[in-house]
Parts: structure tokens; C-alpha cells; sequence
């Protein structure tokens, strides 16, 4: 992350989905930022079928706060 001038907030609400699942195998999701805030949504990468997805499903970088909400 040392490579980024500025890392701004993400947030992800209000049911957000965000699916990188496959019966193909899975691929990755990558959130780089300065914080990330989760609140009632969802972050999937999960393989459905025979074949290996990505060795890392979820690779989650925050250099501030990183918070999670939700119901599960």
C-alpha cells in the first residue's frame, strides 16, 4: 500500500453485494483504501463447483479503520 499517494474511504451499505464466486472457481476481491466501512451488505467469493478458485478469495488492505456492521 506504500505505492498509493492518497487512500480515500470506501463504504459498502444499504445491501450492497459484491460476488466474485464461480462454479469455475472463485476469483478474488481486492480493497485497498484509507477505510473501509461494511454495513448491512456483502463481500462473496466462494467456489460453487469442482475447480480450485483464487488461492485468496478476500485480500482487504486499510491503513485507518475498518469497520463491520450487519446481520448475520
Amino acid at each position: 500500500m506504500a505505492s498509493f499517494n492518497h487512500l480515500g474511504k470506501i463504504n459498502l451499505q444499504d445491501l450492497a453485494y459484491l460476488d466474485v464466486s464461480s462454479s469455475n472457481g472463485s476469483g478474488t476481491v481486492v480493497i485497498r483504501g484509507g477505510k473501509l466501512f461494511i454495513e448491512n451488505s456483502y463481500v462473496i467469493a466462494d467456489t460453487t463447483g469442482n475447480i480450485d478458485g483464487a488461492k485468496k478469495g478476500i485480500d482487504i488492505g486499510i491503513k485507518e479503520d475498518f469497520v463491520a456492521n450487519g446481520h448475520g
